[in-house]
């Protein structure tokens, strides 16, 4: 967070430069990141989670990436994006599965301006997939939720 002028008046806007999930060890999934206010966000810096890529193994593989969430009682805002890195099974046998995360936007209204990048879920990949119970999923977009009004 930043100051603002009044000694006792934090800004809701957050500082996402510092806002990156690392890129995990094979195997283990990615951290998520969430943003909540009480009032808007203004997001002006790219936030990211990492990628997770896992190697065959006889078992069940999973390569997990992590989720963003932005949850504001009022507008989102700013010239920042959302990424969420890949999801990537090598040699995928034995029900492996590659999830990339979800990006979800609630408020009243989403504002991000730069559009051609500002939302982004990362690929999921099987690489030599031999069974059909192998899946990968890319994540969704969800802006708001259900019953609620969302001016973009």
């Amino acid at each position: 967070r930043r100051h603002t002028r009044c000694s006792r008046d934090w800004s809701s806007d957050v500082c996402s430069s510092d806002l990156t999930a690392a890129q995990t060890a094979s195997g283990t999934p990615s951290g998520n990141v969430t943003l909540t206010s009480g009032a808007g966000i203004v997001l002006n810096n790219s936030v990211t989670t990492g990628t997770s890529t896992v190697a065959d193994t006889a078992g069940a593989d999973v390569a997990t990436t992590g989720s963003i969430t932005l949850d504001a009682t009022t507008a989102i805002t700013g010239t920042g994006s959302l990424v969420t890195g890949a999801a990537q099974a090598d040699g995928a046998t034995n029900n492996d599965t590659a999830t990339s995360g979800s990006i979800v936007l609630k408020g009243t209204s989403v504002g991000l301006s730069n559009a051609t990048a500002a939302l982004t879920t990362g690929n999921a990949t099987l690489t030599g997939a031999s069974d059909t119970n192998d899946v990968a999923t890319a994540g969704s977009i969800t802006l708001g939720t259900s019953g609620e009004l969302l001016l973009l």
